[in-house]
């Protein structure tokens, strides 16, 4: 998990979970962050809450970038696919209210790029 302790703000304000957050205890984090919502993860098999907040934060954020991100064995997926494949896995490998703070936070952002105030989320 080198490099990727920190939370960014305005994620963590989506997250009703004050100013960044620094996390702390990484080896419980990079411990957890392989468990699945609906508890066909790994190494304990910890199903929902029993997975810790940032353990759940940390997987979205980790299968984002590895899917949006070209690795030696495979390409890279698009924005969209990635999005729609996180979407497709929420309430089995994702926290569904961990999911939509995504979206929200992820389609904000878009928005903002684009100059709108607004913007509705289909799906999710």
């Amino acid at each position: 998990m080198k490099g990727k302790s920190r939370l960014p703000r305005e994620l963590a304000g989506y997250l009703k979970l004050g100013d960044a957050v620094i996390i702390t205890d990484q080896d419980h984090i990079i411990l957890h962050h392989h468990e699945k919502w609906d508890g066909t993860g790994y190494p304990y098999r910890l199903k929902g809450e029993e997975i810790p907040l940032e353990a759940r934060i940390v997987a979205i954020v980790g299968v984002f970038d590895a899917l949006t991100s070209k690795r030696p064995y495979k390409d890279s997926w698009s924005v969209e696919r990635a999005l729609s494949f996180i979407n497709e896995q929420k309430g089995k490998h994702f926290d569904p209210s961990i999911v939509l703070s995504f979206f929200c936070y992820f389609y904000e952002k878009a928005a903002q790029k684009k100059g709108c105030d607004t913007v509705r989320i289909k799906g999710i």
